[in-house]
């Protein structure tokens, strides 16, 4: 089988049988909970991912910016490669509309930034700095185990 390219929203071409798919699902309105084919896809990405619940983002921007400001508050700094599409390639929506500060770091070949880099852009606490509540790693086509040992790391 040839594998899905699945990068980008805009990279993802869909086969006939997807967009058959696309075309047949069942549909509704997600505002009010009674969109079938969401509400089942977020159920398996919940079940998954081991998570409680899941929410579905029609692109990749759109989810990079929620999970931001839903750990940060307006005018913290995240860390953040210097690589990752969250603060290279989004057009600063981080920024623009969620109103918090990247701090770019140089990151290395797999995607994470050494510890000792992380620890050396934590700012000291104290009126007019900027509190760092998110450190962010973009691994769309890694996602394993080696990631949750890493933020362990990060997280200490």
């Amino acid at each position: 089988m040839k594998p899905i390219d699945l990068r980008s929203d805009t990279v993802t071409r869909p086969s006939p049988g997807m967009l058959a798919a696309t075309m047949a699902a069942d549909v509704g309105d997600d505002v009010w909970g009674d969109d079938p084919t969401v509400n089942r896809l977020q159920a398996v990405a919940a079940e998954i991912t081991r998570k409680e619940a899941a929410l579905f983002f029609p692109s990749g921007t759109q989810g990079n910016l929620a999970a931001l400001m839903a750990h940060c508050e307006r005018g913290d700094e995240y860390l953040v490669g210097q690589m990752a599409h969250a603060y290279r390639w989004e057009g600063g929506g981080t920024a623009v509309l969620g109103s918090l500060q990247p701090q770019p770091l140089e990151q290395d070949a797999d995607g994470t930034i050494a510890l000792e880099r992380i620890a050396a852009a934590v700012k000291p606490h104290g009126p007019g700095l900027g509190t760092h509540l998110d450190v962010t790693r973009e691994d769309v086509d890694r996602f394993v185990a080696a990631v949750q040992t890493y933020f362990a790391e990060v997280a200490r």
